[in-house]
């Protein structure tokens, strides 16, 4: 640019003058006028001869519109100062490597030369942004006429500075030197109403002859024909200057649509696997609903062969000995009675004398049943269920620590267990636990534990009721170490505490977050349930027997959380998943010492066992070989110190066990179990009879299981078992173990003891004689004191 154009633009006044000045300025009012006498160019760059023959105290004064643009027919002349301002280097040296770094002091000095010239409404930042952009595209020039001119458009594209919108530079427009602003304000003023964007747009894209400039022009206005696309708006907005932002926002645009799609393509994942899972749920259902009623219908057949076999005996008995059934026992207690266990002493006119002949306990076709309870082998003890992990495999894990998942057969009670260590406890696993477990943290402990630090149970009557209900005790916090106590880090210390052997009940606050639960003796072989299993595995893992257990959860609902759910969560988090019954039938017993056992009987060979759990040492008498397991005559019998040792003819126990010795040995082949701790079911001699009402309900019959697996141990896989307990049946399936025939022990019915065997024959379903359900068979032998009690507890044999 000429030096004489800087010159006139650096007007200096002489102090003494400036006072002058001003009071010129003040008193001359502010034109827009603009001699017309001066011809102007058409082409090449302006030389704005208009603006420099204003006189000295006169400015051009430039209108805005709403939003802060330049408009009418000034605003070209303010563009044109802009530009050549912007290309003065003595103001706005190019020696800077953006207009952020240029100095405050030159922006501010160009501002003020600006405001000589022109009464401006527009911001001064508006001002300073257009100067930056003159400022940069005069840069652009240099560098293309003296600098990199071989640049090909391709090189050039690659190195575009972040600030530029290479859209906007090739999306091409008619409007020349006029502002979008300038052309829209004169359209107003023509038409006298308000113009939009769609309408701005088309002006600035349409050609004389009517046709778009390009081809995405004439796609986007017909978009917007069709109001179509959202990102336009109706407000004027400026096009002579683009935000040294715009570049990123497109970009942070671009990015936010994409995490959109994103989002809809996980909403639609979820909502596919939340469709597949409530298949798998109502699959389930289906398949529960028809294992239901096959059951149902099952029970309904057995209970018409028993009403057939009860007319058919009734036909019999009466036939032959002309007897009635209520001749037998005409104790209104006893007939429909609910409880059925009641043992009291025989009123005087109860005695009957009628005799009967002696049921001899004989190994002969007219006693042995094949079909009742006969079972085939359910399961395979080495192998784990279909899809689960093998019990050393959760062994091996807790040892190191981590969790385990056990799971019940699929029913209608089913759920999932978080499983650990109490020992191994820590933040990370509480913080795992309350997060997909139910948000209750226990531990399992055994009752000499809870007697030490001196744990009551929460409901002392549940020790005596349903045996599938968890028993909790009263829940505790420990006092050392912790601030809130619910956080993860003081679980995971109360935990700690209550498996440490050295902790005292003052160490504990009650109430408190943790709910220890009481582990019953014998574990799932006596009890299948969570507790026990959770306290099982750390025994048979070595470490303390205290755990740390939660219920997994489904977190969209809370409920328990189905088997599909609990595999993928498994997967996820690496955790192996083990059942119950796998658990019920791993080996927890383990061969001590074998011996040769002269009897009264005969010759036996003693072999000694002890339980893996607690220490409980049971014997199996094996009599001959019992080469390939198959068709063994087998005994399981539960231990009674007052009728095996004292011969108590208050129970048939005592018996039961001479009896069963004599037909092994007479069949030269055979094993009598002896299990031990079974008196009353564990519990003591004083509370057997209520122990019952646990068998009544179905929740005894894997007690027997360390008997099928001591029978496993010696070769066992075929029986024909002699038993008049139908439960036996129940509990000794699913250890690959099959019985193929019951053989009935039967002894004499006493007057002291023929209400404890119709009790066991009533309420615990035993049978005696054949499969039919009716009265007592046998004779009745008069007692030394007719008045004497006949209050034995029953045995579950």
């Amino acid at each position: 640019m000429p030096r004489r154009k800087i010159n006139n633009l650096r007007v200096v006044r002489a102090s003494e003058d400036h006072e002058e000045r001003n009071n010129e300025e003040s008193n001359a009012p502010e034109s827009s006028e603009v001699p017309e006498t001066v011809e102007e160019d058409t082409r090449g760059r302006t030389t704005l001869k208009q603006l420099y023959q204003l006189p000295p105290v006169h400015r051009v004064k430039v209108s805005r519109n709403d939003v802060g643009q330049p408009i009418g027919p000034k605003s070209r002349l303010l563009a044109g100062y802009l530009g050549i301002v912007g290309r003065n280097v003595n103001l706005l040296p190019i020696n800077y490597e953006s207009w952020r770094e240029m100095p405050n002091s030159n922006k501010n000095q160009v501002l003020d030369f600006v405001k000589e010239k022109f009464s401006l409404e527009v911001s001064d930042d508006y001002v300073k942004q257009t100067l930056g952009k003159r400022w940069r595209d005069h840069k652009s020039s240099l560098k293309k006429k003296y600098f990199k001119n071989d640049l090909s458009l391709e090189e050039k594209l690659q190195t575009v500075p972040p600030g530029i919108l290479r859209q906007q530079q090739k999306f091409t427009h008619t409007a020349g030197s006029k502002s979008f602003a300038c052309i829209a304000h004169k359209e107003e003023n023509t038409s006298g109403s308000k113009v939009g964007r769609i309408q701005l747009f088309d002006m600035t894209h349409t050609k004389k002859d009517g046709t778009p400039m390009i081809a995405d022009a004439a796609e986007i206005m017909e978009k917007l024909r069709e109001k179509k696309v959202s990102c336009y708006c109706f407000e004027s907005s400026s096009s002579q200057y683009i935000s040294s932002q715009s570049q990123s926002s497109h970009q942070e645009v671009c990015r936010l649509k994409e995490k959109l799609a994103e989002m809809d393509q996980q909403m639609a994942n979820l909502k596919a696997k939340n469709e597949a899972r409530e298949a798998e749920r109502a699959a389930a259902e289906a398949t529960r609903a028809a294992v239901e009623a096959e059951k149902e219908a099952a029970a309904a057949q057995r209970e018409a062969a028993a009403s057939q076999r009860e007319a058919a005996y009734q036909h019999r008995l009466l036939g032959v000995s002309g007897i009635g059934a209520g001749d037998l026992f005409d104790d209104e207690s006893l007939k429909g009675s609910e409880n059925g266990a009641l043992l009291g002493a025989l009123d005087d006119d109860e005695s009957s004398s009628a005799p009967f002949g002696t049921l001899d306990a004989k190994i002969t076709p007219d006693y042995e049943t094949i079909d009742f309870f006969v079972s085939d082998a359910e399961g395979d003890p080495d192998c784990p269920s279909k899809g689960l992990a093998s019990i050393e495999q959760a062994l091996n894990t807790i040892r190191q620590g981590k969790f385990v998942i056990v799971v019940d057969d699929e029913n209608e009670n089913f759920e999932g267990t978080l499983i650990m260590a109490a020992s191994h406890a820590t933040p990370e696993q509480m913080a795992f636990m309350v997060k997909h477990g139910s948000g209750i943290v226990s531990v399992g402990m055994k009752e000499e534990d809870l007697e030490r630090l001196k744990l009551p149970l929460m409901s002392p009557e549940i020790e005596d009721g349903d045996s599938s209900t968890p028993t909790f005790t009263i829940t505790v916090d420990a006092k050392t170490g912790t601030s809130t106590r619910v956080s993860t880090s003081d679980r995971a210390k109360t935990v700690l505490a209550l498996s440490s052997l050295d902790a005292k009940p003052d160490e504990f606050r009650r109430p408190g977050h943790i709910f220890p639960l009481k582990y019953r003796n014998g574990g799932v072989l006596r009890r299948a349930g969570h507790t026990e299993a959770s306290v099982d595995l750390v025994i048979l893992s070595g470490l303390r027997p205290v755990s740390g257990l939660s219920t997994v959860a489904d977190p969209e609902d809370g409920s328990i959380a189905p088997l599909p759910f609990i595999r993928e969560l498994a997967l996820k988090h690496n955790i192996p998943v083990i059942s119950i019954t796998d658990l019920i039938r791993e080996k927890i017993v383990e061969r001590t010492a074998i011996s040769r056992l002269p009897t009264k009987w005969g010759l036996f060979q003693a072999y000694c066992y002890r339980s893996k759990l607690d220490g409980t040492e049971h014997i199996a008498l094996v009599k001959g070989d019992i080469g390939n397991g198959q068709d063994v005559l087998v005994r399981v019998h539960s231990e009674c110190l007052t009728g095996d040792i004292f011969g108590s003819a208050r129970c048939d126990c005592g018996n039961q066990l001479d009896l069963a010795m004599q037909l092994i040995e007479q069949a030269s082949r055979g094993v009598v179990v002896y299990l031990r701790g079974h008196e009353g079911r564990g519990i003591g001699l004083g509370q057997k009879l209520r122990a019952y009402n646990l068998q009544d309900q179905g929740h005894d019959a894997r007690e027997y299981g360390i008997g099928a697996q001591i029978l496993r141990d010696i070769g066992v896989q075929t029986m024909r078992l002699m038993t008049n307990n139908p439960a036996k049946f129940t509990g000794l399936k699913g250890y690959g173990l099959a019985v193929i025939g019951r053989v009935p022990v039967l002894t004499a019915v006493t007057e002291e003891n023929k209400r404890y065997l119709e009790t066991k024959r009533t309420k615990m379903g035993h049978i005696y004689g054949s499969d039919l359900q009716g009265p007592l068979t046998g004779f009745i032998k008069p007692s030394v004191n007719k008045k004497e009690e006949s209050d034995e507890e029953p045995n579950p044999e």
